[in-house]
């Protein structure tokens, strides 16, 4: 079945410019771009990965925590009351607690505030979910008792302001579909640096992507003193707990056994992380990718329905990787400003030197100045190479 005599190698010269060409056509017609948002982050391997990359270990222990938020007086007030208020998380990875931005509820659920009572202790109220009250009550002090206060629809908690723990800044609580009252609190933990629907509803509010971490996986220095160089999956994680303790900001924790991703190359878990990437925006080329499975004989058969839903169920692909192999995605960042080079001129005269050179080892051996378009070397300006490569699967 192998037509050895016309096999393609992806490590030919001659397709690793024809891919370079069909990157160009891409970039010409408005599919690739660069963005800062989560993707699947492996410290371990020190790259972002796709889904493809992926295995599932269905036995991984994260420690879950239930966090309180304190509402800001003028939200108290709005609830109808004169004493504090918390609102109470629940979340299976601490360490993205610095980054928290913003907490979100369901427009149609039901919340009520709740008034907890243990001996020899101050009364206080948490706001959680009404569905979720009878196993929260289980968490508490033994001895604890709950009374309802007030009940409320997730729609009139829109817009109150709490004091984000760990950071000391004031966030909103904002509405969001994708809030259940299956399990946790009713109020979701919103990190628009470590999550895919945190970070689109950030967007949809204008709220900044933050994400105090590093490519090694450690807190950055944006984190804290106390944090900073911490690996958020080992001691960086404990630390945060340790912190939401010492400020009574911790109502339970517990191990929460479930399945978790991690790189199917090291075997170890990875993160999810907002990080520049190159993407590309296939939501477009959906039809005309299913259209062209009318000319392919897929074997066998029943593999055609399956490869037509993973198209069709996908509208971005993340094809840059921080590897030291592979083909480069060939974009010159200005030197000064970090703004990206990437037009069709530009990548013309990259591919041109790359032929002109044996193939993309000439990406990493020759001088940046000879991947610049003379047009480019007039304006006085200098550029570095970028180092991403391409995913293979591109290739």
């Amino acid at each position: 079945m192998g037509d050895w005599s016309n096999r393609y190698l992806t490590l030919d010269p001659e397709y690793e410019a024809s891919q370079l060409e069909v990157f160009k056509e891409m970039v010409v017609r408005g599919y690739i771009y660069r963005q800062n948002k989560p993707v699947y982050w492996s410290p371990s391997s020190r790259t972002a990965l796709a889904e493809a990359e992926l295995e599932y270990n269905a036995n991984h222990v994260s420690t879950s925590v239930y966090v309180k938020m304190p509402l800001t007086d003028e939200s108290c007030q709005r609830l109808g009351s004169s004493t504090a208020v918390e609102a109470l998380i629940w979340t299976t990875t601490p360490w993205t607690l610095p980054a928290n931005c913003a907490i979100a509820v369901h427009r149609d659920l039901d919340y009520v505030l709740v008034r907890v009572s243990q001996e020899n202790t101050p009364d206080y109220q948490l706001l959680v979910g009404q569905d979720r009250l009878a196993a929260i009550a289980e968490l508490l002090p033994k001895g604890s008792t709950t009374c309802v206060v007030h009940t409320l629809k997730g729609s009139d908690l829109e817009g109150l302001t709490y004091t984000s723990v760990l950071r000391s800044k004031v966030c909103k609580i904002l509405l969001a579909d994708y809030v259940t009252s299956d399990s946790g609190t009713g109020l979701v933990h919103t990190a628009p640096g470590h999550g895919k629907e945190d970070y689109e509803l950030g967007l949809d509010h204008g709220i900044d992507v933050y994400s105090p971490v590093n490519d090694c996986g450690q807190f950055t220095n944006q984190a804290g003193a106390a944090l900073e160089g911490k690996e958020v999956l080992g001691e960086g994680n404990a630390a945060v707990i340790e912190m939401l303790t010492a400020t009574n900001a911790l109502l339970f924790k517990a191990d929460f056994t479930h399945s978790y991703p991690y790189d199917w190359r090291t075997n170890k878990p990875i993160i999810l992380r907002a990080t520049p990437q190159w993407f590309a925006d296939v939501k477009d080329l959906k039809n005309a990718a299913c259209a062209s499975l009318k000319h392919v004989n897929v074997v066998p058969e029943s593999g055609r329905r399956r490869l037509e839903s993973f198209v069709r169920g996908r509208s971005e692909w993340c094809i840059s990787r921080q590897r030291v192999w592979g083909v480069p995605i060939p974009v010159l960042y200005n030197a000064q400003s970090g703004e990206p080079l990437l037009t069709a001129e530009s990548i013309d005269h990259i591919i041109g030197v790359i032929r002109a050179n044996g193939g993309t080892d000439a990406w990493w051996t020759l001088p940046v100045e000879a991947f610049v378009h003379p047009r480019y070397c007039a304006n006085g300006e200098t550029y570095v190479k970028g180092t991403d490569t391409m995913d293979v699967w591109f290739d």
